[in-house]
């Protein structure tokens, strides 16, 4: 929506063609911890592919392809491709917009001819890991919690096996929509961040989740009235999630003036704050 003018700005990648792109490995390691950040790869391994990711542009089938080779020559063991997965989560915890592009990378290099399906099955592997271990990273800092949400949903928006969606990763972006939606009441988070998360991925991946699961779907938007009907809920959280609802009941698809209502209307709140 052209001028949605939600100025707290999103943090989470944009509603995008969920076509997954063409075109990686497998590691064990110990679970992951968010006060236990990542260790730091040796830069003289990752630098070229740091650069790459830098300016790559996941739309471009032809530079997802080039970076997937670059991969490659790079993820030689189980180490180094747990080293490059690792590597993407915390650049998606220190930039949460980065999710998306990190999320199209991984679906490329599981889809490869070489090393595919043993990159996907280490992908799905620490993602339960990093899922496993999101109190921490909520206790540490929202930034890292939506970075984690963000990525989360964005994988499973956009990696298939035989052209449908991961049905046992449904089950874990449906509860961190549910973990996201019931902080949004949370007084320290003051800029909003997790109703903005909540909002954006739900309209990512809601239509995919309906029909992986439509009783939990049903469940969760009980949970979006209840909190719309909440003493302690805002002109802000209102208004987004009455659109959700709406977003919903209109098979997922607003009609312009709709849209423009809600735009209006958010403009509206947030000149008055």
């Amino acid at each position: 929506m052209a001028g949605r003018g939600r100025g707290r700005g999103r943090s989470t990648a944009q509603t995008v063609d969920s076509s997954p792109p063409r075109p990686g490995a497998d590691s064990a390691k110990a679970p992951i911890h968010a006060d236990q950040k990542t260790a730091s790869p040796k830069e003289s391994d990752l630098t070229g592919l740091k650069r790459a990711l830098g300016s790559l542009n996941p739309k471009s089938q032809d530079e997802l392809d080039a970076f997937a080779t670059k991969a490659q020559t790079f993820a030689t063991t189980d180490e180094k491709y747990s080293e490059l997965i690792d590597y993407l989560y915390e650049r998606t915890f220190e930039d949460n917009e980065f999710a998306h592009k990190a999320a199209v990378v991984m679906n490329t290099l599981s889809l490869l001819a070489d090393g595919g399906s043993k990159f996907r099955s280490n992908l799905l592997k620490r993602a339960q890991e990093y899922y496993k271990n999101r109190d921490s990273f909520k206790l540490e800092s929202l930034s890292r919690w939506n970075g984690l949400a963000n990525l989360i949903c964005e994988i499973f928006k956009v990696l298939r096996i035989g052209g449908a969606p991961l049905k046992p990763l449904a089950t874990s972006v449906y509860q961190i929509l549910r973990e996201l939606l019931e902080g949004c009441s949370n007084p320290e988070d003051e800029e909003g961040m997790q109703l903005e998360c909540f909002y954006t991925q739900f309209k990512n991946v809601g239509e995919i989740l309906e029909v992986v699961d439509q009783e939990k779907m049903d469940s969760l938007m009980c949970i979006v009235r209840d909190v719309i009907l909440s003493g302690s809920s805002t002109q802000q959280m209102r208004c987004m999630l009455t659109e959700i609802l709406e977003l919903k009941s209109s098979k997922w698809k607003l009609p312009k003036t709709v849209e423009s209502f809600y735009c209006d209307a958010m403009a509206d709140i947030l000149a008055s704050q």
